[in-house]
């Protein structure tokens, strides 16, 4: 939305990627003004695929023992994380398949 800043779905998509049916990618330029000679522009760009978990939202912490969880999907590929604070690569890790790993050797140095 231009007047408020607001990101929307296209019209007539209920949901993020409706209407495709593989991975997907938009990229838009924002620009933030601050006043007449303050302003600052940033890309944004947002991809995603059609898989999820069972577990919805799916939420992962450093903690003992060591566990996976596959997506419900099995046709996915090159999956990568992205955006993360730096700490949990030390912990989590994404297969090309998109099963997630919490490792306990890995677990527990993190807040």
């Amino acid at each position: 939305d231009g007047m408020t800043g607001k990101l929307e779905l296209d019209s007539g998509c209920g949901t993020v990627g409706c209407g495709t049916q593989g991975s997907f990618q938009v990229t838009c330029v924002l620009t933030a003004h601050q006043t007449p000679e303050l302003n600052a522009t940033a890309q944004l760009t947002v991809s995603g695929s059609h898989f999820a978990y069972t577990t919805a939202p799916f939420v992962g912490r450093p903690s003992p023992g060591s566990w996976t969880v596959a997506p419900i999907v099995t046709d996915v590929s090159a999956a990568s994380m992205s955006c993360t604070p730096s700490d949990t690569k030390s912990w989590l890790t994404i297969s090309d398949n998109g099963v997630l790993e919490v490792a306990s050797s890995k677990a527990g140095t993190s807040g």
